[in-house]
């Protein structure tokens, strides 16, 4: 009984450490809601930075003078709206995975190309199924022995895949899919992977 609970202790702890959220996850699903915090803050540091750099260039010519409110207060507004719309797209992704079917075994926040279309989304496999669901467009529903080919990418539409992260192509029939192309990205890559392995 020791040793049973000893070993799903150990198994929680795995799952946790594979669920945590890097900086290239982040950026893959900003609206995820383990990451919705963190792109605006880097977007808050990388605008901030340019004027911290400048008025310490400056201080001593302009006699100590501050920089102007507008450009202070730049960094902060645009940190703040890229916040709102992550909350918004969050939002909407949680209404529309609300209405996937239950029991899934694995689901995931992604990033969907569908056709020429490339949107926030949720994708899950469930029952025999992969089911994505982008935020703009159609639910796509694909029988797992229909995907007649999977590969991998890290660099897809100028988008960087790195660490965890990962850009699945499928092929699948044209009747299925309705659309030339059919692609999503997630943060966590290691669970897809073995999943959409054993298809």
């Amino acid at each position: 009984m020791k040793q049973n609970s000893k070993n799903k202790g150990k198994v929680q702890k795995v799952i946790a450490m594979a669920e945590k959220s890097g900086f290239w996850g982040a950026r893959v699903v900003p609206w995820s809601p383990k990451n919705i915090c963190k792109w605006p803050l880097y977007v808050l540091v990388l605008t901030a930075l340019p004027f911290v750099v400048i008025w310490l260039l400056t201080r001593r010519e302009l006699g100590g003078a501050a920089i102007p409110a507008g450009c202070l207060l730049a960094p902060v507004v645009i940190s703040t709206f890229l916040l709102a719309v992550l909350l918004i797209i969050a939002w909407l992704l949680k209404k529309a995975a609300a209405k996937l079917p239950e029991g899934a075994l694995l689901r995931s926040s992604c990033i969907v190309v569908h056709g020429m279309l490339e949107a926030p989304g949720v994708a899950q496999i469930s029952s025999g199924r992969l089911i994505i669901c982008p935020l703009a467009g159609r639910q796509i529903s694909i029988p797992l022995h229909q995907i007649s080919n999977i590969t991998e990418h890290r660099l897809y539409n100028g988008r960087p895949y790195l660490g965890t992260t990962i850009f699945f192509k499928l092929t699948v029939p044209r009747t299925i899919s309705g659309k030339w192309r059919l692609r999503f990205g997630v943060e966590h890559a290691e669970q897809w992977r073995k999943l959409l392995a054993d298809r």
